[in-house]
């Protein structure tokens, strides 16, 4: 038996048990990143409250080619970068907007595998309200007077919180950087944090895999599933891009 049949079966015997309640392994189609910002709405995809974040990692769903994104546009599912979730964004630096990649992605799975939570979460953002909520009821973004998101801090006083999640490039913070996940508050749910609810999850592994990537048979488990053609980044943690 190879190692790497060992290693298969291994995650199956630990996936799921409470001593990696802490730190869980990955679900299939799943990566870790760190968040941001935090938006907790109700079940009919109404906004109720955000928060900065720190450092908070985080089981967002991926694609196979987001999961190794570099430089082009790709969208992940549902968890993303605040210039892919929200359609009032608007670049402070001109580039083109990418939220079309994230909205056409995600209404495909509502269709595909209907969730209570994703589907609240679409409601949302398709009212195209996110950045309007995020500066005027989060006070998390900040408006210059020209209606611009601030990408430098000159004020007296200590920075916004985020600003100091952001990393600087050429002196500015693009706060389209900032990465979302969610919270979906409905009466008796038992989870609100979209990242950890497993029917969600499961959701999303359905869907990614009838996305009609080829199949074969896999040399480990011995079963027919989608051949993958790119590597993921962050198998060890969210940083690494080996």
């Amino acid at each position: 038996m190879s190692w790497i049949q060992k290693l298969y079966e291994t995650y199956d015997r630990c996936a799921g048990l409470e001593q990696f309640d802490d730190a869980p392994l990955a679900p299939l189609s799943h990566v870790e990143q760190q968040a941001h910002i935090e938006i907790v709405l109700n079940g009919k995809g109404g906004f109720l409250r955000a928060s900065v974040l720190q450092k908070q990692p985080t089981l967002i769903p991926v694609t196979e080619k987001s999961a190794g994104r570099a430089s082009g546009p790709v969208a992940h599912a549902l968890c993303d970068k605040l210039k892919y979730v929200a359609a009032d964004y608007i670049s402070p630096f001109g580039k083109k907007s990418v939220h079309n990649l994230y909205l056409d992605q995600l209404r495909a799975w509502v269709v595909a595998e209907p969730n209570a939570k994703v589907s609240a979460i679409l409601r949302y953002v398709e009212s195209g309200r996110t950045v309007a909520d995020l500066v005027v009821d989060a006070g998390i973004l900040m408006r210059d007077e020209t209606g611009k998101l601030l990408t430098q801090w000159v004020s007296p006083g200590p920075p916004p919180e985020l600003f100091k999640m952001l990393v600087a490039k050429d002196g500015q913070r693009d706060p389209g950087d900032a990465l979302v996940r969610w919270r979906v508050e409905e009466p008796g749910a038992p989870e609100t944090a979209v990242w950890l609810d497993p029917e969600v999850q499961e959701s999303w592994i359905r869907f990614d895999a009838s996305l009609g990537a080829a199949r074969g048979l896999c040399m480990v488990s011995g079963e027919f599933a989608p051949l993958a053609a790119n590597h993921p980044k962050r198998l060890r943690h969210g940083a690494d891009v080996a």
